[in-house]
């Protein structure tokens, strides 16, 4: 009884006196002037579909034309409702950032910020009152990061990106921020609000999430939203939670066939740092590596109404580097903790691409 009362107990305040300071350099991971958690080459170690292993590097573009900014989703998982206000303490962001964000600078300048995030017990609490507060505290924090990237990034296009808790604080970033601004969302070239339910209205690429910005439904549009949740073939869909849900229909786009989401697509390939505690790795990978396993997954976009995800299947001879049957990762939040592992490479392939539409 007294560790259940310790992890659903009051836990961590969620007042706030302002908004994280990001005029400096302290609250950010990773920016063009200070890569930080972002290095400008990232050891990678390639597994070909015929198993053979390759060593090189992702290698970050040295004037690209577009930013990139980035959250990252929930990483202090106590059970209490919260914030976590420690900002010094970020092993956690710091890996987020390096291994599920890095990569992005193949394409983009990456800003990623440090946050006052909600602890994951908020999602759970029975005190509205508490929980609606939290949220608007993490999300002041991301919205003056926001502010000051804008102020960095007064003409460049841009990119969004997030997962989890971290898609949840872009989606509401579009329709508070950029969908009110028409100069900024002129300048969006897609966001990726990942893992977070969004919704349009029934049969139509706006509402629900967005009154304007809608689904991208081409590959090289612009201005447009990718948004999916990730699931394990011959295991359940991620539950649907009703009150978290933003419209009628839930957002499935799969970045590697964003024309046709109900397509069996092959994803790029499955990405991991080598030190991940659900990665197996090929013998005598360096641990500071990221390893990609190339044409590993197929996914195409099933289901109906809000429950729609993303069904992902092994598609290589040899065993996969995760289990598979992990409740981890098939459980009822489907393959939610691997989503961007999964589609990581055909994300920046989709950025690339959309960036070149530009006019």
């Amino acid at each position: 009884m007294l560790l259940l009362a310790l992890l659903t107990g009051c836990g961590t305040s969620c007042e706030v006196d302002a908004p994280l300071d990001y005029a400096g350099p302290a609250n950010w991971l990773c920016t063009p002037d200070d890569p930080g958690a972002c290095p400008d080459s990232l050891p990678l170690r390639t597994v070909a579909a015929d198993g053979s292993v390759t060593d090189g590097a992702i290698e970050a573009d040295p004037a690209p034309a577009i930013a990139c900014f980035a959250v990252y989703p929930t990483l202090d998982l106590r059970l209490a409702p919260g914030l976590h206000h420690d900002v010094a303490n970020v092993p956690g962001p710091e890996g987020w950032a390096r291994s599920q964000a890095g990569p992005l600078r193949e394409v983009c300048d990456l800003y990623v910020p440090v946050y006052r995030q909600v602890l994951l017990g908020t999602y759970v609490t029975n005190n509205a009152e508490k929980q609606a507060q939290c949220f608007d505290s993490a999300f002041g924090d991301v919205l003056a990061a926001f502010e000051e990237f804008l102020r960095r990034e007064p003409n460049r296009p841009f990119v969004l990106f997030g997962h989890s808790q971290g898609g949840q604080h872009l989606s509401r970033l579009i329709r508070e921020r950029i969908e009110t601004d028409p100069a900024v969302l002129a300048r969006m070239v897609v966001a990726y609000p990942t893992g977070w339910p969004l919704g349009t209205d029934a049969g139509s690429t706006t509402g629900g999430s967005f009154e304007t910005v809608p689904t991208c439904s081409a590959a090289a549009q612009t201005g447009c939203v990718v948004g999916f949740r990730t699931y394990v073939a011959d295991h359940p869909r991620p539950e649907v939670h009703p009150e978290n849900f933003e419209g009628d229909q839930a957002v499935c786009v799969d970045p590697a066939s964003p024309d046709d989401p109900e397509a069996r697509a092959t994803l790029a390939a499955f990405t991991m740092a080598a030190d991940h505690s659900l990665l197996t790795p090929p013998p005598g990978t360096p641990t500071d590596a990221l390893v990609r396993y190339e044409g590993a997954f197929e996914a195409t976009c099933r289901g109906e109404g809000q429950d729609i995800g993303l069904e992902v299947r092994w598609a290589r001879s040899d065993d996969p580097p995760v289990d598979l049957d992990r409740k981890t990762v098939s459980g009822t939040n489907g393959s939610h903790v691997l989503d961007l592992n999964l589609t990581g490479a055909d994300i920046v392939q989709d950025i690339r691409r959309r960036a070149s539409a530009l006019p």
